[in-house]
């Protein structure tokens, strides 16, 4: 057999100018997209005003007696509470130039995607919405875990899904304080580089010393969400180390320390036991104590992961579908049976790793101004002009509140993940 020996090879270098380009055929999968399951199974309500009312009733009027007189004499009133809410504010702003517009206006896929980004926004906005539900008033997206090396770049995270509410090239400040106090260094901010989601790391693009006065458990907060975070469920049934002192803080306009569990829900700490097990406890004492009927547990993906090991000591998990208050679509969700009772699991991304909670749905409504998120413009043109550049803006948002009527019937727990 012969061989041609070659001589001055010829490749796609030579070629470059001449060769043809194509499109992908496939839809572009978006990987900043998060998660809406808990957003869409809420109860909506979205004509709020400037105040939403959520009374709570706490007490039945009169007192037990077996003498009459005593009854008589040493009945009460009844109590109730009721709590003064505003809507808190989200945004999203997004830019696009007028010279990409129109460099692919006339070719079919490009267009198309361009015009996806809007509703990619759209639907970044709505997963902001649903984090803001596992979150708090303090606005804190994070915490940084205790041990942290301060002078370098690499904030390490309380919880590893706290990572994945982390945006490159967005800015963080940090405080002591969830939101009650004031911001390290008078509002420095640190830009993030690179996110770990796997293992909860940020690194900034400098080190976190940088920031005067910064320390391990510190929390970061995007800028300009310090103390205004939206009343989620951390906020609505606090639990940790921090539950007495959120109980005795004013919480709009309401101090519940002297009701702990009915305004604050029942907690339990169930850290460095078996999942299934502090499942089991929470339930139970939601049950029995203001008689809740719980029949959502929410949790996160890690947590799901570790049940799942322990599901021959918990029973079986079965796959169904729940109906969507969102309109006529569903969320696949698993069912399971704790001792006799029924309740769908429902993870999401952004519950933090170490918190679970059984939920009595009907007792929850998200309150709105109009839709959220929505379009944040006044006339037909979704696409707002910048004044003096060459660009539109796409203004994304909304103005909600979560709402709990009855937070005697809802539990959460503290636990361990591996």
């Amino acid at each position: 057999m012969s061989y041609v020996t070659p001589g001055t090879s010829v490749g796609t270098s030579e070629y470059a100018a001449l060769l043809k380009n194509t499109f992908p055929t496939k839809a572009i999968q978006d990987l900043g997209e998060g998660s809406t399951r808990v957003v869409m199974l809420l109860d909506r309500r979205t004509d709020a005003g400037q105040t939403i009312e959520n009374p709570v009733d706490l007490e039945v009027p009169g007192v037990n007696s077996g003498n009459f007189a005593k009854a008589w004499a040493n009945a009460t009133g009844g109590a109730s509470k009721k709590f003064l809410m505003e809507p808190a504010n989200f945004y999203r702003v997004a830019f696009f130039d007028n010279r990409t517009f129109r460099a692919t206006q006339n070719k079919k896929n490009t267009y198309k995607n361009v015009i996806k980004k809007t509703e990619d926004v759209m639907r970044k906005s709505g997963s902001r919405l649903e984090e803001l539900c596992f979150g708090g008033v303090g606005g804190a997206l994070a915490r940084i875990a205790s041990g942290t090396t301060l002078t370098g770049a690499v904030a390490t995270l309380t919880s590893k899904s706290a990572a994945l509410k982390f945006q490159v090239g967005a800015k963080y400040v940090f405080s002591d304080t969830n939101g009650t106090g004031s911001l390290r260094d008078s509002g420095a901010t640190l830009t993030c580089a690179t996110i770990d989601k796997k293992e909860g790391r940020v690194t900034f693009s400098a080190n976190l010393n940088t920031v005067t006065g910064i320390a391990d458990t510190d929390y970061i907060f995007n800028e300009g969400d310090y103390g205004e975070g939206m009343a989620g469920f951390q906020s609505w049934l606090p639990s940790g180390a921090n539950r007495d002192t959120d109980l005795g803080t004013s919480f709009f306009g309401i101090t519940r320390s002297a009701y702990p569990t009915e305004l604050g829900g029942i907690y339990v700490d169930g850290t460095g036991g078996p999942i299934h097990e502090v499942i089991r406890e929470l339930v139970a004492d939601t049950c029995s104590i203001h008689s809740g009927e719980p029949d959502k547990l929410l949790m996160s993906h890690r947590a799901r992961r570790d049940l799942g090991t322990e599901a021959h000591s918990f029973g079986k998990l079965e796959l169904v579908r729940a109906e969507s208050q969102r309109g006529a679509y569903g969320v696949d969700v698993e069912r399971v049976n704790v001792d006799g009772r029924i309740l769908d699991i429902i993870t999401s991304p952004y519950c933090p790793d170490d918190e679970l909670y059984a939920l009595q749905w009907n007792t929850w409504t998200l309150h709105s101004m109009g839709e959220a998120p929505d379009f944040l413009h006044i006339g037909a043109d979704m696409f707002q002009p910048v004044e003096g550049a060459d660009k539109h803006a796409l203004r994304v948002g909304g103005y909600a509140q979560l709402a709990c009527n009855a937070p005697g019937k809802n539990g959460v727990a503290k636990i361990t993940v591996s």
